[in-house]
């Protein structure tokens, strides 16, 4: 009855949309911004000033890991960019244990990294069929990457038996090899207002538009292979809601809601703390995101193409006044970026390890009212 119920309900919300189409958001786009000066908000409209101002801003956001523990140079020597020495993969083996220097809680997220029986590889070579559904269903309207290279050019290719071929082949060495292609290394920063009227420049959003079969190749081995392989497996907490199939916010929400109600019915005292992880998709360390994909099977190659790009790129910068030529490379930028079809899975394999911690270590809140002694 409920999933009768929420075919009709969606079936009069598609009705109602063809009637009234969505209307599109503001297109406003970056022509100036406010830059905090000596705690004084100074107004930069000038384009090459604007430019600087932004890259200076993104270049600290992909570098604000650099103090994390697993950055350190002594650690970043042992574990490398991507996890891919062999001191990582006895660690995942269970032969090593994590450095003696790190902190505790950093080693009780490394063990959380070793490898489980139940856990199969994931095939790394790329089936026609796979690639060819992929590029039927990306959007041939979305913005083109830095290169040039349009979806529309990949859906065509994908729709003809010879170019899907070499197209496959195409997406497949990067995979068996290891080594991205250099296109990949040029990203192309989308600003973006995340509140109305307020044009300060840490309230602005940058969004990564980076290289289509890049992104597309991550489409098909994190997000669709290994997601289902995890979620087959029950890797994932009962409590995590987000980056899953067939999970929404709204869930969450229902869910908060219901509680709410439970307890004013029952007149139980209650707190709800709301926290939120601040630019979690900007403060992810690549080693981490490697020996959990790693661990839940994806093969050690695969994660050195799809984050070598993320590390060593070119990020060019987009605003009212068109594309910048000039960008800013970091010598070990980490995240994933807002864009990249890989960013949610690879903050779900994070929390996924998070939360286990904390139901294992007993990270709870216990309250005792004074007079019931509840």
């Amino acid at each position: 009855k409920r999933i009768m119920k929420e075919e009709s309900i969606r079936e009069q919300n598609v009705s109602m949309r063809s009637c009234f189409p969505k209307a599109k958001g503001p297109s406003v786009k970056v022509d100036k911004v406010e830059v905090n000066r000596n705690g004084e908000w100074v107004e930069i409209s000038k384009p090459t000033k604007l430019v600087q101002a932004l890259q200076k801003e993104n270049e600290q956001k992909y570098n604000c890991t650099g103090h994390s523990p697993l950055m350190n140079p002594h650690i970043h020597k042992k574990l490398g960019n991507f996890a891919e020495t062999r001191y990582a993969r006895q660690m995942q083996e269970g032969l090593k244990y994590p450095p003696e220097t790190l902190p505790y809680w950093t080693k009780v997220m490394l063990n959380k990294t070793r490898f489980e029986r139940n856990i199969p590889r994931i095939k790394v070579a790329l089936t026609e069929e796979e690639v060819r559904q992929t590029w039927r269903v990306t959007k041939e309207k979305k913005a083109s990457a830095p290169s040039g290279r349009y979806n529309a050019t990949y859906n065509a290719m994908a729709a003809d038996k010879t170019l899907l071929k070499y197209l496959t082949m195409s997406m497949n060495l990067p995979l068996l090899t290891g080594h991205a292609y250099q296109r990949w290394h040029t990203f192309l920063d989308i600003m973006a207002f995340k509140k109305e009227n307020c044009i300060q420049i840490d309230s602005l959003r940058s969004i990564v538009l980076c290289e289509a079969d890049w992104n597309a190749t991550g489409r098909i081995l994190i997000t669709k292979k290994m997601m289902q392989q995890a979620e087959n497996l029950e890797l994932l907490p009962n409590e995590h809601l987000g980056g899953r199939k067939g999970r929404k916010s709204i869930d969450g929400a229902i869910s908060k809601q219901l509680y709410i109600d439970n307890t004013r019915i029952m007149k139980i005292p209650t707190i709800i703390l709301s926290t939120d992880a601040a630019n979690c998709y900007d403060r992810m360390v690549h080693k981490y995101i490697s020996l959990m994909c790693v661990k839940w099977g994806i093969e050690p190659q695969v994660m050195s193409a799809l984050l070598s790009p993320l590390q060593s790129a070119h990020h060019h910068t987009r605003t009212a006044y068109g594309d910048s030529t000039s960008f800013f490379q970091g010598k070990n930028l980490q995240g994933a970026g807002q864009g990249n079809t890989g960013a949610a899975p690879y903050w779900t394999c994070i929390s996924a390890s998070m939360i286990e911690v904390m139901k294992e270590e007993g990270m709870t809140s216990r309250l005792r009212a004074p007079i019931s002694n509840r």
